[in-house]
């Protein structure tokens, strides 16, 4: 691949819109359910993926149901979107937000520990 290819893709990858909102993990064996706010959901999910098969991550319940049941025991989605246009300036406030909101609705989920990068960009 040629560098002006590259550089084009790059620049459409930086200006693909972001899928910001909370998102969840379940384990089928155990219906656990994590959420997380996030700016990015699909890098957010690849993160998580990579840092769970890795036995890198940061939150200890998860990291060992992971392990104990495999990734085939796993399933990642989007619960809320938050509109980039409906938001603020402060796009972390409104995710946290949001996040405390779907906790309050949801009293069995568990807070993930870590944003997974999700809103360090936004920190």
């Amino acid at each position: 691949m040629d560098a002006d290819k590259k550089r084009e893709l790059r620049a459409a990858y930086k200006e693909r819109p972001r899928e910001a909102g909370v998102v969840f993990v379940t384990c089928s064996k155990t219906d656990e359910i994590f959420l997380a706010d996030v700016i990015d959901a699909p890098a957010a999910f690849n993160r998580m993926r990579f840092q769970l098969s890795s036995g890198l991550y940061p939150d200890k319940r998860l990291q060992a149901l992971w392990d104990q049941h495999g990734e085939s025991a796993f399933e990642f989605g989007v619960l809320q979107r938050l509109d980039p246009s409906d938001a603020d300036t402060n796009i972390a406030e409104e995710l946290e937000t949001l996040l405390d909101l779907c906790l309050a609705e949801r009293p069995e989920a568990t807070k993930l520990k870590a944003a997974h990068g999700a809103r360090s960009a936004a920190r």
